[in-house]
């Protein structure tokens, strides 16, 4: 629950403190509205950024929740530019991913599946 979380950590819990305090490296992927661009909130590039401040930054959806202003920018979803974040995962060869999408997306996005997947069967699930 909320309250048993704010118990144990500082409310201003920054990035920085959660990797040397807990052992962990949280990155949180967020677009700068204003720019365009993606970014990753991470211990070693925002160490002082209050952990909740950068939740409530990947937060906005534009048009279902308010996209959050904080210093000079606007931020919402990371979603928004990179709704499939692999990059964001270390590169140690171990890396899985699943990504639904509709058949006509594939074939809008990359053409024929048969070459995109150099013959290999396909199952798209029915809906």
């Amino acid at each position: 629950s909320r309250k048993k979380f704010w118990k144990c950590c500082a409310r201003d819990l920054t990035l920085g403190q959660v990797k040397e305090q807990y052992g962990k490296r949280v990155i949180i992927l967020v677009t700068e509205l204003d720019t365009g661009r993606e970014r990753q909130l991470t211990p070693e590039t925002d160490a002082e950024l209050p952990l909740r401040i950068a939740v409530r930054m990947s937060m906005g959806v534009p048009g279902l929740i308010e996209p959050f202003r904080y210093g000079r920018h606007v931020y919402c979803d990371g979603g928004m530019c990179n709704d499939f974040p692999m990059n964001a995962l270390p590169d140690d060869g171990h890396r899985l991913g699943l990504m639904v999408r509709p058949r006509d997306w594939y074939m809008y996005n990359f053409g024929s599946l048969h070459r995109l997947t150099r013959g290999v069967n396909t199952h798209a699930a029915e809906a």
